[in-house]
């Protein structure tokens, strides 16, 4: 599966892994198999997790025992996700959301941690 978006995008994706090809699989089968009509034009989201306890600035202690995880999640159309290549977009959706939110220099990975009720408000009622 990664040799078939290598082959779409040969000048490379932005996070290429075996869980994000896993996530693209699950997101673009999930969304083939909707019993219901949905207009292309409407937006689809696919949530990721990440751990973060290791990437924060300052450092958790060395003895923390808990949570603690960062959420994003990726955006496409639902006619992009269930387009022919819809799992190569996808998988570049959700490797471009992992690049820019963990993988990044630049930013605190906690970074927009309190617009997040903002920002996930419009997964309401999308399961």
């Amino acid at each position: 599966m990664k040799d078939l978006v290598i082959a779409k995008f040969p000048c490379g994706v932005a996070h290429l892994s075996s869980f994000v090809v896993v996530c693209a699989i699950v997101w673009v089968c999930y969304t083939r198999s909707a019993a219901e009509e949905v207009a292309d034009n409407e937006p689809e989201y696919f949530g990721i997790v990440a751990d973060c306890r290791g990437r924060l600035n300052p450092p958790l202690p060395a003895n923390y025992f808990g949570n603690c995880v960062s959420i994003m999640h990726a955006e496409l159309k639902h006619g992009e996700v269930q387009g022919s290549d819809g799992f190569v977009t996808a998988e570049k959706a959700i490797g471009d959301v992992i690049k820019e939110n963990v993988y990044n220099s630049e930013k605190d990975i906690l970074h927009d941690a309190a617009k997040w009720p903002e920002l996930f408000q419009v997964l309401i009622g999308k399961c």
